[in-house]
Order: structure tokens, then sequence, then C-alpha cells
């Protein structure tokens, strides 16, 4: 089974919020794994700010 991408008319406030940060950060835009992880918004705010800390926050990035 594959998991849809959401439109941004179908997240609710908290799932824009996390597209947000992930759009407005370096990246610019949402990476393939966060648009699964969005449908858990909570999921999708700590996994996208692990990938931006450990890319640029970090010597492994």
């Amino acid at each position: 089974m594959r998991v849809r991408d959401l439109s941004r008319e179908e997240m609710d406030d908290e799932q824009r919020r996390v597209a947000d940060e992930a759009i407005s950060g370096k990246r610019g835009r949402m990476p393939g794994p966060l648009r699964v992880w969005i449908h858990s918004p909570e999921l999708g705010q700590h996994a996208q700010r692990l990938g931006a800390f450990l890319r640029y926050g970090t010597v492994l990035g």
C-alpha cells in the first residue's frame, strides 16, 4: 500500500505548520520522506528537525 501525498488543502493546521517549517528552511521544499511522515505531524516535525540538524548542523552533512 502506498501512502498518498496530501495537498495543502487536505492538511490540517498542524500538518501545514510542519510543511511550512520544512519549505521555509534551507531545503526550500518538502523532502520525499516528510511527505509520508506529514500524516503524523509530530513525527514529521521531529524527523524534519533531526534531518536538518544532521545535514546542516554537524560535520556529517
